[in-house]
């Protein structure tokens, strides 16, 4: 089983701290997929007696909380990150994180778009900027009405009525 051999590699004291992350990251996508939860506390026990994992764990552990439907606790997580490794990747993740939540599990639009400001201002040129740019356009379109169908814009109105295919289709 794939993720028996994972948890061999990350328990192997010759395997060096990459290749560990690298199981790690492997262990966490193979669960997911088979839809397998409780992991978080083997991740936990992992963290406090391999202290090279740490950073390796943490950027994995707020995504296995959602996975396995516990978006409260991957935003404490994310806000841990946060705060123990900031001006990094793991603090541009969990701002995003953070938004992700607000935007899709609270539909707080307010709180998004702070998290979308805090991203631009310290990561400008990071993709998780630019896609939570395009989401939050989004949902801010549809909120206001503009992702709604409006019989006058169908593509069938659209179309003047001699080049319809049903005014040409000789029956």
């Amino acid at each position: 089983e794939a993720v028996a051999l994972l948890r061999s590699v990350i328990g192997d004291r010759t395997a060096s701290t990459e290749v560990k992350a690298w199981a790690i990251t492997e262990l966490l996508n193979n669960v997911r997929a088979a839809r397998i939860s409780g992991h978080t506390q083997y991740l936990r026990t992992l963290a406090t007696t391999n202290p090279e994992l740490v950073r390796a764990i943490s950027s994995t552990l707020p995504q296995t909380y959602i996975s396995e439907g516990n978006s409260e606790q991957a935003v404490s997580e994310w806000d841990r990150n946060i705060q123990a490794y900031p001006n990094s990747v793991l603090e541009c993740d969990g701002v995003y994180g953070k938004f992700f939540v607000a935007l899709y599990r609270d539909h707080d639009l307010t709180q998004a778009a702070s998290l979308f400001s805090r991203l631009d201002s310290r990561y400008p040129d990071a993709h998780q900027t630019q896609l939570t740019e395009a989401q939050l356009n989004v949902a801010q379109a549809a909120r206001n009405g503009l992702g709604k169908r409006n019989e006058e814009n169908e593509a069938g109105n659209a179309i003047p009525s001699k080049y319809l295919l049903e005014q040409n289709y000789p029956n």
